[in-house]
């Protein structure tokens, strides 16, 4: 009887997470979300190309937390930025245009998350009640009637 359980769960355990297994796309057409492309920041780049002192160490944070795909850091760092009074009309505005552009990558980021959440959640559903119905059934063959 004891052989009998142990395979039981064993069946149980692998019907629940096999599906959940890592898979090479997340996306239906076969490409992967995570490879997105970052910003292009060469117009903002050569707008703080000549910044010395805090501007410089400022854009420094913004420039690698926006290569590195941290939008929420990349934020931060932007409004902490923007409120330098000692910024030229061509900082600002460079500025400006890309606190929209993280703004909007940030919203897409977070849309593409739950996305891969609900699905996460609905094949984890999914596989329990295979496993459930699996285990059910094997309890049936093997407990006496």
């Amino acid at each position: 009887m004891k052989h009998y359980l142990s395979l039981l769960t064993l069946g149980a355990v692998l019907a629940i997470t096999g599906p959940l297994g890592c898979s090479k796309s997340d996306s239906p057409d076969g490409s992967s979300s995570a490879a997105a492309p970052a910003l292009d920041l060469s117009k903002v780049e050569g707008a703080f190309s000549s910044a010395t002192g805090a501007i410089k160490a400022e854009w420094d944070k913004v420039a690698t937390a926006i290569k590195s795909q941290d939008y929420a850091g990349a934020w931060s760092s932007l409004q902490a930025l923007a409120s330098n009074a000692g910024l030229s009309a061509d900082q600002k505005s460079s500025l400006s245009d890309l606190m929209a552009q993280v703004k909007a990558k940030a919203g897409d980021a977070l849309k593409s998350a739950t996305d891969a959440a609900t699905k996460a959640a609905a094949q984890a559903k999914d596989a329990a009640s295979k496993a459930t119905d699996a285990a059910t059934k094997a309890a049936g063959s093997v407990l006496p009637k």
